[in-house]
């Protein structure tokens, strides 16, 4: 993931993926690229309001701000992410 990761670019539209069937959390929530390659998961903690809302029919958009890391000190990348929730 790490480097799916690198690939990506700030402003890049994100899909948010739910995995009723996933065997670890039926809540799991996938944040993936447009073209399916996988980043990673929604926080365990905040995936049940994601499904939720998405079960309601809500509209919800998350943009990459910005790819944090790659560094010496720190040389795992990391995302911060833009999430907007329309009714």
């Amino acid at each position: 993931r790490q480097s799916v990761l690198a690939g990506t670019v700030p402003g890049e539209r994100l899909l948010l993926v739910p995995e009723p069937q996933n065997p670890y959390d039926p809540d799991a929530v996938a944040i993936c690229r447009a073209d399916g390659q996988q980043l990673g998961y929604v926080p365990a903690e905040n995936a049940q309001e994601f499904t939720d809302n998405l079960a309601a029919g809500m509209r919800v958009e998350m943009q990459l701000v910005e790819i944090t890391g790659g560094t010496r000190k720190k040389p795992t990348l990391g995302a911060n992410v833009k999430i907007t929730v329309e009714e």
